[in-house]
């Protein structure tokens, strides 16, 4: 019996959803671009097999047959997605020292150094163990190592496992309205150690939303140190970049210097996070969220969440050289689960330019003046006046009234002055009260529902006692002579200073169970 085309492609429309008719040639089956392969992927997994073509580098020559300049041109020839690998003799490391900048990354591409015989990714937790073969060379000639500019939304273009030395504007830009992903790469330290720093940035990323910095995954862990501007500078963009698990302003053993000028900049950006790096050893602030770049425009919600900064996973000493975060423009970001330990000045500042700000189980240690600074500079006093403007809406902290029960177990009293709203608190735990606005080492209870205020009249502020019930934070961590500071923040998200702090003593628990 004779096929019947026709009926075969109308089976196979029954069978195969629609969704894989639709499917760019970009695109994944989840609808996310495809970082591996000119073939759509099924489900959130990324296909291993790359059907576009593979161009591979064999020298360090500055031009010609097998250098990188020419299979970058080669790949800017062709508008699909393709893989730029290396293959030079010869023992590592192997050093590109290009004699004038190398051409733009305008395509879809893939830079693999790892394809390099030698090249290991990174394995492990806290640090950096790979080995990383293929290194860039910069210099007054040479701004730029690589420039990125992903033209069109469904753009990805990749550099993973290169190291960069010392150019003047940055080892890697990007532009465009596509993304990059940069992993598993090292800026300023290598193989080799070379007396060469990044003048403006490492990694500069302007607009590219959906960049990727690093990744949830260790081999992508980037090591970026030697800007003297900043480590990582994120610039106006509509959408959010992503920099996650890096070591900023940290070697690659995971403990010493490799100091930025400024760990992370944040500029006229919306929605950017900066996820579970480790961020140290900055001459200025760890991340500084401020305003500038293309529109000069403050940036907006960005999440700086569970990353330690000013210390490593070793819990080691990596103080930045002012704050540990600086927020100078902006409103509705996010500072939340981070270590701010050990940095020069305070911990995290907040000026009067911005507002509506969430800091939130945060743990701050060691810092030399307070952990939370709202400006104006110094401690704020309570303020009983309503409708305040200013630092988040200048949120007073608590009062501490009383913390006392067993080394185990007890009761926290506060006193919050506010006007009408809702409002919750978070206890901090210290070894003691040295620094009485500066510490909370362990988050210790937070309230489970707001507290409601409503005052006589709307025009004058309320106050009201809140008890919480707390519990040693850790093994080994005991309740009776630690120090006890807390937080408020009202229902916009704006977050107070840290309190003065109380010390937690001897007291009766009967009334919790009646046999304590």
């Amino acid at each position: 019996m004779p096929l019947d085309m026709s009926r075969l492609f109308a089976l196979i429309f029954l069978i195969l959803p629609l969704r894989s008719w639709a499917l760019l040639a970009s695109e994944d089956y989840d609808g996310g671009p495809r970082e591996v392969g000119s073939r759509g992927d099924i489900g959130a997994y990324e296909s291993a097999v790359n059907g576009g073509p593979t161009l591979t580098v064999t020298n360090t020559n500055n031009s010609g047959a097998g250098s990188l300049r020419q299979a970058i041109i080669d790949g800017n020839t062709d508008p699909g997605s393709k893989t730029i690998a290396f293959n030079i003799p010869g023992n590592c490391p192997h050093l590109i020292s290009p004699d004038s900048e190398l051409p733009d990354v305008d395509e879809p591409a893939t830079i693999d150094g790892y394809t390099q015989p030698g090249s290991t990714p990174n394995q492990a937790a806290g640090a950096f163990d790979g080995t990383v073969c293929v290194f860039l060379l910069g210099g007054n000639i040479r701004p730029r190592g690589l420039q990125l500019n992903p033209e069109d939304a469904d753009d990805t273009i990749s550099v993973h496992g290169l190291g960069f030395y010392g150019f003047s504007v940055a080892a890697i830009l990007v532009n465009g309205d596509g993304r990059a992903l940069i992993g598993g790469n090292l800026f300023g330290t290598g193989a080799l150690v070379f007396n060469q720093t990044f003048n403006r940035s490492a990694i500069e990323v302007i607009n590219a939303p959906g960049t990727i910095i690093g990744g949830a995954d260790r081999s992508l862990r980037n090591v970026i140190g030697t800007a003297t501007e900043a480590g990582i500078t994120l610039s106006t963009s509509t959408g959010r970049r992503t920099v996650h698990g890096n070591l900023i302003g940290v070697a690659r053993n995971g403990i010493s210097a490799l100091a930025n000028g400024v760990g992370i900049k944040v500029v006229a950006s919306n929605d950017d996070m900066i996820l579970k790096n480790t961020i140290g050893f900055s001459d200025a602030q760890g991340v500084l969220v401020t305003r500038g770049g293309i529109t000069d425009e403050p940036a907006r919600r960005v999440s700086i969440l569970s990353n330690k900064i000013g210390t490593t996973d070793t819990e080691s000493n990596a103080g930045n050289g002012t704050n540990g975060v600086r927020l100078e423009f902006g409103e509705d970001h996010e500072v939340s689960g981070n270590k701010i330990w050990n940095n020069a000045t305070d911990g995290l500042v907040v000026l009067s330019t911005s507002r509506r700000n969430l800091l939130v189980r945060n743990t701050y240690l060691n810092n030399t003046l307070q952990a939370i600074d709202l400006s104006p500079d110094g401690v704020n006093p309570i303020d009983l006046d309503v409708g305040q403007t200013g630092a988040n809406d200048q949120q007073n902290y608590p009062t501490l009234l009383n913390a006392s029960g067993s080394n185990s177990q007890g009761d926290v009293s506060v006193l919050l002055s506010s006007e009408n709203g809702s409002y919750n608190v978070q206890l901090l735990l210290s070894p003691d009260c040295s620094n009485p606005f500066s510490q909370g080492q362990y988050v210790l209870a937070s309230t489970t529902t707001p507290v409601v205020f409503g005052c006589g009249t709307p025009s004058s502020n309320c106050s009201g006692p809140i008890t919480l019930q707390v519990a040693s934070p850790a093994a080994g961590v005991g309740l009776l002579g630690s120090g006890i500071t807390a937080i408020a923040w009202d229902e916009q998200n704006n977050t107070s200073e840290v309190s003065a702090c109380f010390l937690y003593g001897q007291g009766s628990l009967l009334l919790r169970d009646g046999f304590e």
